[in-house]
């Protein structure tokens, strides 16, 4: 019998696996999945294709004998296997013959405690990964050490960089976004305001005559494109490009900004007292100080925004903050952090699947 935390795990991991497929969750490179010791044993393993996974055995697992069998079954199979937050001992060689990858634990050994275990792993076959990499100089220091694959906040957020950036830009957006918010706006007053910016014009232009849509007559006019887009696409669409400045920036960033607005928009029925304009916007401007590079508090402080829009960016205070929270937390892979917000995780799983697709629409239009 599994238990039913694991059994929880696993039917999250099952659906958006086969829900969602392996290819839209990470293109062509593979997927690691935790397999805690009674999802191993139950034989559940095969439903996951071999050659796109990965299985982490947990730092908790038991190596009885029956377990060996079984790794040595799956490792027949064609799945590689990797051991996560592995501590070594010589008691432990014989397992690291039946594995793929070593996870060693950047922040809890520190770079003076892996040099050791790095050497003895180094002896076998296998492959090392450095997780909870968090600054440039441990990631330096394990490349150098010679791991082969990396992961951490150091990799996942992108780094802050020192800067200045004229308010044009922000004054902008939000004149933008208040436009295309108003119910009575027409399409002219939207159009006026992306017309000046003749890239972001070429992009809206491209998106709208793109094979997404199967048009046989080609839209000449930013006019035209915001008719046929409708003014809450194109009130994102603008929003995106606005915030980075259409500057080199890579477009990762600008998804990071989208999937924490639609997330928290979609998450709008736990703020009734909210609209889901401010939802999005909470998210999307939560990114602020990854695509300007400036600290957020400086950055959102002058802006014209309601003080319960800014007390959420900045301290995650209040309904809107709780929710922005869980958003980041799930971005982050941190499920403990979103069970603290009091979201249930399936909530905010649901919202991030609803997303996916939007999302996937902006990460072509921004890769061409």
């Amino acid at each position: 019998m599994i238990a039913s935390g694991s059994q929880a795990t696993f039917q999250v991991i099952m659906n958006a696996l086969f829900d969602q497929g392996l290819d839209r969750i990470a293109g062509n490179v593979p997927v690691f999945i935790n397999m805690p010791q009674g999802l191993i044993m139950e034989q559940l393993a095969e439903i996951l294709p071999a050659d796109r996974c990965v299985l982490e055995i947990l730092e908790d697992v038991v190596f009885r004998d029956d377990l060996l069998d079984r790794l040595a079954q799956l490792r027949a199979a064609g799945y590689r296997l990797a051991l996560d937050d592995f501590v070594y001992r010589e008691d432990k060689d014989p397992i690291l013959e039946m594995v793929d990858i070593v996870k060693l634990d950047v922040l809890a050994l520190k770079p003076a405690g892996l040099v050791e275990p790095v050497k003895r792993i180094r002896r076998h076959k296998v492959g090392l990964l450095a997780e909870k990499i968090e600054t440039q100089s441990e990631f330096q220091f394990c490349r150098d050490l010679g791991f082969d694959y990396f992961q951490g906040y150091f990799l996942s957020r992108p780094e802050i960089l020192p800067g200045k950036r004229t308010p044009v830009d922000l004054a902008t957006l939000i004149m933008v976004l208040e436009k295309c918010r108003d119910p009575q706006v027409d399409v002219q007053a939207i159009a006026n305001l992306i017309s000046p910016n003749a890239a972001l014009s070429y992009r809206l232009l491209q998106y709208a005559n793109s094979a997404f849509h199967n048009r046989r007559v080609e839209i000449m006019s930013v006019d035209e494109a915001v008719v046929f887009l409708g003014t809450e696409f194109v009130c994102r669409i603008a929003t995106l490009f606005l915030l980075a400045g259409l500057t080199a920036r890579p477009s990762y960033c600008l998804l990071i900004a989208l999937q924490r607005a639609l997330v928290c928009e979609l998450l709008s029925s736990a703020a009734p007292a909210f609209d889901k304009g401010e939802l999005y916007l909470v998210g999307l401007l939560s990114a602020l100080d990854i695509l300007l590079g400036q600290p957020l508090d400086e950055v959102i402080s002058p802006l014209p925004l309601a003080q319960e829009v800014k007390s959420a960016i900045i301290t995650r205070g209040g309904p809107l903050g709780g929710i922005l929270s869980a958003a980041i937390a799930h971005q982050e892979g941190d499920w403990q952090k979103v069970a603290g917000t009091g979201l249930p995780l399936h909530d905010v799983n649901q919202a991030y699947w609803q997303a996916v697709p939007r999302i996937e629409e902006f990460h072509a239009l921004l890769d061409r």
